[in-house]
Parts: structure tokens; sequence; C-alpha cells
């Protein structure tokens, strides 16, 4: 901290004072400044630098001299200044690429030509089940409409009937409609209102184990 010798008055606003005080290991008080330079003559507190004698009763402290910390601030680097500068000619972007052009390099989220993690999760909230079982729904009035009394409903009647593609697809029926006709009803997955339905008609229903 550099002091202010003079023979006038220093200018030293209250935070001046206590950051000036700080500096110099102090601890910020309400004491006058009188007192503060009264105790720097008197020897009581040690001199700043580069004053001393008859100087003592002389020296002023005001918001000029007050400075940073050394090595608390650093100065910002100015690129494109030349070779001289510290930074080179190319202003520390080196000779040639893609970075070292103007407007030069990708965006953010950029990963290097992959996809990136944006649109690598999904758009929508939830997630899909990898376990989930399809059942393909038969109501009980298909069954009205298509059999007769006394067959047996499974894969390979619903197929033979038109009612499925495929004879080993998983089938579920349901209890839509009413059903007047005694079925034996074997598939993979019956509702509690179809398996009433098909019971009060006198059916039977035999889902797998």
């Amino acid at each position: 901290m550099r002091w202010n010798v003079r023979n006038r008055p220093g200018i030293l606003s209250l935070l001046g004072y206590n950051a000036c005080l700080a500096l110099r290991g102090i601890p910020a008080s309400s004491t006058l400044l009188s007192d503060v330079t009264g105790k720097f003559a008197g020897g009581e507190l040690p001199a700043p630098d580069g004053v001393s004698g008859s100087d003592r009763k002389e020296f002023t402290v005001e918001l000029k001299d007050l400075k940073p910390a050394e090595g608390s601030r650093k100065s910002r680097k100015r690129v494109g200044r030349g070779p001289g500068s510290g930074t080179g000619k190319t202003a520390g972007r080196g000779m040639n690429g893609q970075k070292s052009r103007a407007g030069g390099g990708k965006g953010a989220g950029f990963e290097g030509g992959q996809t990136p993690l944006a649109r690598r999760l999904p758009k929508l909230p939830g997630f899909t089940n990898i376990n989930r079982v399809e059942y393909l729904p038969v109501n009980v009035k298909r069954l009205e409409e298509k059999f007769e009394a006394g067959d047996v409903v499974d894969g390979e009647s619903l197929k033979a009937k038109g009612i499925i593609k495929h004879a080993d697809a998983l089938v579920k029926v349901l209890g839509d409609g009413e059903i007047t006709k005694a079925l034996t009803v074997k598939v993979d997955k019956v509702s509690a209102s179809a398996k009433a339905k098909i019971e009060a008609a006198g059916g039977k229903v035999e889902e797998p184990c």
C-alpha cells in the first residue's frame, strides 16, 4: 500500500478508512481518524513504509491510495494484438483447423456426430414396460355368433372361425355382450364377467395354470 505524505487534510470515507485498517491488520472500529493518526505519531502503531521521524504527524491516507491485495486481481488476456503480445500472431487459436476459423467449432450438445443425448432420450414422459404382455380381446358376443352349443373355443377354433389370424396368439375373452350357448373355453385369459356369463349359460372355462 502506498501512503501519501502531504501537508494538507486527507479525504477518507468510512468505508475506505475501515478497508485501510483491515489491510494494515488493524480491526475496524468507530475510532476517529485523528485518534489513529495520533497513535501512529506516538509510536503505538507501526508507521507505514517510508514514513519516519517528523513525517509521522503529517501523513494522510486517501481513497486513491487503497489497492486490492497483490495477486488477487488479474488482467484479462488481450488476444489479437500481434506476435509480441504473448498470444502469438494467431491469437492463441493455432494454425489451422475448424476451431481456428471465425465462427468455428460446434455448438453445445454436439457429440462428434453420434446421436446426442437430447435425441437419445424419449420425448414424452413415462416408459415402455419391456415385460408387457399383449392379449387379443374376444368378447362373448363374438363367441355367441361364431360357435354352436358344445363347441370348444381355443386358438385353433378361433383361427378357423376367422376371429384371430394366428392360432398361437394370446387371447383374452371379455364380457361384452350376452351368451346363451354352452361352450368350453380354453384360452389364455378370461375376465371375471365373461367367466360368469359362460358358466351361467352352462359352459365351462379351462384356463392354463
